[in-house]
């Protein structure tokens, strides 16, 4: 079925959400599902992301006016907005689509939209408010073993969020018990289990030389180029970035990702894309 575009098109966000570092492939399935059925809101925001992740803002902001004339109200409208806004170091504007967000439907999903734009806005405060309605069993120790297990890998924010609004011991033991879970007890079960944040949560309780280390296998693996651009602008991650092992890390990273937006421009060139 070379025309099942649905396929295609969870095909891509696959390449990307799973963290295998395939941006340019992703984007590639993308096209191709456009070509055979073209105004899809989901595959428009999904290419939104991945020309984002790349890179391209110019080329991602061009899609933007389609998703909003197909459908102004989406839910998905803020979010691209806000992590956009933050790729590019504005987080101030992040933050007021967080809020945006938050008022506009109660809905689980939207208000975890919420809480994580909030959280990696710098806006802890708002963002608790919301982990208080979504998410109290992470407020709960005992609880932390099934939110992980399940898949969950929002521990590390989560944790950063508790210590910003002054519950710095049950954050820091947040972080804690994710990273060693991420480090210790998933890779028993999960083969690449590095594409999970572990780095994230050492960075965020000051355990550099750990966070780099888990850092530097992630992206061996690909698992973090499609979040890469975001943590050279995330300041909370400003340890990582002053540290003279990440410059050779970024190297790397900013280098596959130029080989993926110049495969693109080629196949655009040839008219393959």
């Amino acid at each position: 079925y070379p025309d099942f575009s649905s396929a295609m098109n969870n095909m891509a966000w696959n390449l990307y959400s799973e963290g295998l570092g395939k941006l340019d492939e992703a984007l590639i399935l993308n096209q191709a599902a456009s070509r055979v059925d073209p105004g899809r809101f989901g595959s428009l925001a999904s290419e939104h992301y991945f020309w984002s992740s790349l890179g391209d803002f110019e080329s991602a902001q061009s899609v933007y006016p389609k998703m909003e004339a197909l459908d102004a109200q989406n839910e998905l409208l803020p979010r691209v907005r806000a992590r956009l806004a933050r790729l590019q170091g504005r987080y101030a504007a992040s933050k007021e689509e967080g809020l945006f967000l938050a008022r506009k439907t109660n809905s689980r999903d939207a208000q975890r939209g919420a809480f994580d734009i909030l959280a990696k806005s710098g806006a802890f405060e708002q963002a608790r408010e919301i982990l208080s309605k979504f998410g109290p069993e992470y407020f709960e120790p005992e609880q932390w073993p099934d939110i992980l297990n399940e898949g969950d890998d929002n521990a590390c924010i989560v944790g950063l969020t508790l210590i910003r609004t002054g519950d710095e011991e049950l954050g820091n033991d947040l972080l804690t018990y994710a990273a060693n879970y991420w480090e210790q007890t998933a890779p028993l079960y999960i083969l690449h289990a590095d594409r999970y944040p572990g780095w994230e949560c050492f960075a965020y309780f000051g355990e550099v030389e750990k966070s780099l280390d888990a850092l530097e296998i992630s992206l061996e693996h690909q698992h973090v180029l499609r979040n890469w651009l975001l943590i050279v602008a995330n300041p909370e991650l400003r340890i990582l970035r002053e540290h003279p092992r990440f410059a050779a890390m970024d190297e790397k990273a900013r280098a596959e990702l130029k080989r993926q937006r110049d495969h693109l421009a080629q196949l655009e060139a040839g008219g393959s894309l």
